[in-house]
């Protein structure tokens, strides 16, 4: 097993096994333009990711054929593409991992919650990271599309019960909502419940306004929110929360 190296970017066409961070991916060169970059996990399925070259130009991008996850570069190297395809693959593993761990006890507590959040800070802010897309198909309505970590996200919000029922509708505009959401330093002093609320909202209204949580990432509300749970983290007790916090 060998870590891709950059002699690679003149391999020949084959099959190789290449073992990155101690996991074993399997890179198939189908052409000199191309190849596509296997991670076969024990728990999960994992799309393959395509490396290809640029046409007319130096360089290659990596990225999936459904429109949600690519392309991404461009990266001049052969074997830096099929890193970065072998690092999000991974990072995606380990976020689905996360996801399974954080549901295996329904009754989570306040830490567990906290915890299931934080997880995601790191892989939001990876160098390159694309939460998701906007997609204008000729002569149909435009739509945005979520990455595959980003709708682990989300799952991960409604399994652990961040998304509550609560009249967000009218919260959003209330100037509590107004100051956590556009007042960085109100944000970092934020409790629990807010942020319960914070992420309420902005996943509901997602259903209602195309690309709402797409916006939420890109103004770093998100990693606003995450970075307070991460804080949140180290000093939550292992107690269950309170079921009526945010409904009242």
């Amino acid at each position: 097993m060998l870590i891709a190296t950059e002699e690679d970017d003149d391999m020949a066409l084959d099959q190789r096994v290449y073992e990155y961070e101690g996991e074993r991916f399997e890179v198939v060169r189908t052409s000199v333009d191309s190849a596509t970059v296997s991670f076969k996990c024990r728990n999960h399925s994992h799309d393959d990711f395509l490396v290809g070259a640029i046409e007319g130009e130096k360089g290659w991008l990596i990225g999936r054929k459904e429109s949600n996850d690519g392309p991404r570069g461009p990266i001049d190297k052969f074997a830096s593409a099929v890193e970065w395809s072998c690092q999000i693959l991974l990072e995606e593993c380990g976020a689905v991992g996360q996801l399974d761990e954080s549901c295996a006890d329904v009754s989570s507590t306040h830490k567990d919650r906290l915890d299931a959040l934080a997880a995601f800070l790191p892989k939001f802010e990876l160098p390159g990271f694309e939460f998701g897309r906007m997609e204008a198909p000729p002569g149909k309505m435009p739509y945005y599309t979520l990455s595959p970590l980003a709708s682990c996200f989300v799952k991960t919000c409604y399994e652990m019960d961040w998304v509550k029922p609560f009249d967000w509708t009218e919260w959003k505009g209330s100037p509590e909502a107004m100051q956590l959401r556009d007042d960085p330093s109100a944000l970092e002093s934020a409790t629990f419940e807010q942020l319960s609320r914070l992420l309420t909202v902005v996943i509901r209204q997602d259903r209602f306004v195309e690309g709402a949580l797409g916006g939420a990432f890109e103004s770093e509300l998100l990693s606003g929110i995450l970075r307070r749970a991460t804080v949140l983290a180290k000093d939550a007790q292992d107690t269950k929360p309170q079921t009526s916090s945010v409904s009242e």
